[in-house]
């Protein structure tokens, strides 16, 4: 049997690179002044941001149901299926595909304990595993070792939806935007801790690389993103980094709106693997 990957868009995998890679990219709900949105399908990621912007109420957004799972584990009964959710400290998307899976000989559930760049990593190499010829179980396995080294570190221009999210207290916005503090976020056994925190993007930018660069490798995937819609300060994070870092031609996505709802604009993040 092949093996189909079928995740969710807390990913940051478009639709349309979904259809590149071969695998199923199930759609997060965002709802923006009482609208709901399918990531991906009922909105882009340029409306969204413009959304953001002019929106005086904080977005939400909702897991994909048990159902949904249900009605992509029924469409490839036929494969072998695995699916990777993101961190089940951070979403319900790994409950729903559980709850889902029951019944499901052909399904492995994959709890990534990450978001965003580092699930899209874990997936690609996933499919580079696959390519190898390897069975379902041999890719679980060796995935549940992977996530551990997966890491996802990110700074903020801001600190508005980080507070509205309620991932920082009113009190702490207010003090890092007086003094121009901007947050290094990261995340640990799934959950979104603060690894620093530095005065001003240039050294947050600098911090960040210098607490990543000794321990990457770089024979697995890597990537960078940013939220809002222009890449000017994760091309200024290369430039500026570039002697510590020495990437090149890095793949560079956008941060989609289920990550982008509590990011804000101006969010720069890189994810690698852990030598």
């Amino acid at each position: 049997m092949t093996i189909k990957i079928i995740t969710d868009s807390g990913c940051d995998i478009t639709q349309a690179q979904a259809r590149e890679k071969g695998i199923v990219v199930l759609p997060l709900t965002t709802i923006i002044d009482g609208i709901e949105y399918r990531d991906g399908i009922d909105i882009q990621v340029e409306e969204f941001y413009d959304k953001l912007k002019n929106s005086q109420i904080m977005p939400t957004t909702s897991q994909v149901s048990p159902g949904a799972f249900l009605d992509a584990f029924e469409e490839y009964k036929d494969h072998d299926i695995l699916c990777l959710t993101i961190s089940s400290k951070l979403s319900g998307c790994h409950q729903s595909a559980c709850l889902a899976a029951q019944g499901f000989d052909n399904v492995r559930v994959v709890d990534t304990l990450n978001v965003s760049l580092g699930s899209r990593n874990l997936i690609d190499l996933a499919l580079s595993y696959i390519e190898k010829g390897m069975d379902i179980e041999e890719i679980v396995n060796q995935l549940e070792i992977d996530k551990q080294n997966c890491k996802v570190f990110a700074y903020f221009d801001t600190l508005e939806y980080l507070k509205r999210g309620g991932r920082i207290s009113s009190t702490v916005a207010a003090a890092g935007a007086i003094l121009n503090i901007k947050p290094v976020l990261t995340l640990n056994e799934g959950e979104i801790v603060m690894d620093g925190k530095a005065r001003g993007l240039k050294k947050a930018s600098s911090y960040m690389a210098n607490r990543i660069y000794d321990e990457i490798d770089f024979s697995k995937p890597l990537c960078l993103a940013y939220s809002g819609m222009d890449r000017e300060g994760v091309q200024s994070f290369l430039s500026s980094n570039q002697d510590i870092l020495k990437l090149n031609n890095p793949a560079i996505y956008q941060i989609g709106p289920t990550i982008g709802t509590h990011a804000g604009n101006g969010a720069v993040a890189m994810s690698y693997f852990k030598k």
